[in-house]
């Protein structure tokens, strides 16, 4: 397992007003074994005052074929508390072959 954070502070000048935004995210990797990994990820950004998390399942059933799945959710954080805005999840199958 493989952990991480993340805190980004942008001070950004323009004529029109100075701008500063504050990002931070946390990650964590993991393997259930040598065929199958997750990882998921979570973010907050103050410019958009939004949540991000994602989650992504690799599965490796045989050599040559991978299956992805990810799931996507962004909240928005309005009258102090979380709304869901949008959600995806979405699946990939890779399958090489020889001709």
């Amino acid at each position: 397992m493989r952990l991480g954070a993340i805190y980004d502070v942008n001070n950004i000048k323009m004529s029109q007003g100075d701008l500063v935004t504050n990002l931070f995210s946390s990650r964590a990797d993991f393997a259930f074994n040598a065929n199958t990994f997750g990882s998921l990820l979570g973010q907050w950004s103050s410019a958009a005052d939004q949540f991000i998390f994602n989650f992504r399942l690799r599965w490796i059933p045989v050599i040559g074929t991978d299956f992805y799945l990810i799931v996507n959710q962004i909240y928005d954080r309005n009258s102090n508390k979380l709304e869901l805005q949008r959600s995806a999840i979405l699946g990939k199958l890779i399958w090489r072959f020889v001709i």
